[in-house]
């Protein structure tokens, strides 16, 4: 794995283990599941502009 990728994928899957184990807790922490939510708002804003860059090209 590039290790761009494995410093990512470290860092989102300690945010989801911190979200979720702060809403089980009670105590939940805004900071992590914030940062949850955007980066999946980005990456889904990035799949969209890249599938519609692809479209225009083949149409």
């Amino acid at each position: 794995m590039p290790e761009t990728w494995s410093a990512s994928a470290g860092t989102t899957s300690t945010t989801r283990r911190e979200t979720l184990r702060g809403l089980l807790s009670g105590e939940p922490s805004t900071g992590d599941a914030f940062a949850a939510v955007v980066r999946c708002v980005g990456l889904a804003l990035l799949a969209y502009v890249w599938a519609v860059s692809t479209f225009k090209k083949r149409g």
